[in-house]
């Protein structure tokens, strides 16, 4: 059972925007231009209180953590911020974004101490617009940063502790199995769809590599795809067999040469791009199929 596979994980960070709507300045603006009348429609002037080299290595480091929670968890209800991660893949997850938290933590105390810095910095270079208001207290700063990971198991069908008559209970296991179904659906098709991304581009740009600069490619093409090969295990919830000949197949046809191999050896280059393609189209087929059963 998908429950005994996996968990749902909602990972969420927020920062304070430094930024700041100036209504003041939006006024003076539209009013220079001839537009004051029209003042609230004609644009916002908001104001950067935070030179951006003051937040620059932590906006990196959650970029970073995003790009990697994302990489390794599946979709579940994206609206909501969740995610499936298999258990299977929860060491190496919690793991990384452990560090990733850590990092987080480094930078915010490098912040924190420099903030009176920021305040300064921004007096001199906002000039006029300058308002002190705008900054929180030192002492509150902090709290306008949060990191959260949080984890609840994934929902069966037949888990109800009320009491409720016989056919309610039954819609009600019925409507969840479906919504369940649906989701995880949506999971493997998300899989197949990397794998198609990621194939179909390297196809390309290798057919269309013709040793210049021009069409050239980077060796991240290969190590992508590597990735990829060792990741797709991971993320097999359900052993889905497909799945996992597909994921055979990379790592057997696309990951034995490396980037320097394939620029220089065209016979290399081109069966690679024809397993590359082979491989797209057979996960473009498989997504068609599963589009189809679950419309």
């Amino acid at each position: 059972m998908l429950s005994q596979k996996a968990i749902l994980l909602r990972f969420s960070v927020s920062q304070w925007t430094a930024r700041k709507f100036d209504k003041k300045a939006t006024q003076e603006v539209a009013a220079n231009h001839g537009a004051n009348k029209h003042a609230g429609e004609v644009g916002r002037f908001n104001k950067q209180l935070a030179s951006k080299k003051y937040m620059a290595d932590m906006n990196t480091n959650i970029s970073a953590a995003r790009e990697f929670h994302y990489k390794h968890t599946l979709p579940w209800q994206d609206a909501e911020g969740i995610r499936i991660l298999p258990v299977n893949n929860f060491s190496s997850y919690q793991q990384s974004m452990s560090e990733f938290r850590t990092k987080h933590e480094e930078h915010l105390d490098t912040f924190v101490k420099q903030y009176p810095d920021v305040v300064d910095e921004a007096k001199y270079r906002l000039n006029g617009l300058f308002n002190i208001e705008d900054f929180p207290p030192v002492d509150q700063i902090r709290d306008k940063f949060s990191w959260e990971i949080s984890f609840s198991p994934v929902p069966e069908s037949g888990d109800f502790r009320v009491s409720l008559g016989q056919e309610v209970l039954k819609q009600m296991e019925a409507d969840l199995s479906k919504r369940l179904s649906h989701n995880y659906n949506e999971a493997c098709v998300d899989l197949f769809q990397r794998i198609q991304t990621q194939t179909a581009n390297m196809a390309e740009r290798l057919e269309n590599y013709q040793g210049t600069r021009e069409g050239a490619f980077r060796d991240s093409l290969v190590g992508n795809i590597r990735e990829l090969a060792q990741l797709l295990p991971k993320l097999n919830v359900s052993g889905d067999k497909r799945l996992a000949d597909l994921a055979a197949r990379i790592d057997k046809e696309l990951c034995e040469y490396d980037a320097q191999v394939l620029r220089e050896v065209d016979r290399a280059r081109k069966d690679v791009a024809q397993s590359a393609k082979s491989i797209a189209q057979e996960a473009d087929d498989i997504i068609a199929e599963m589009r189809g059963m679950f419309a």
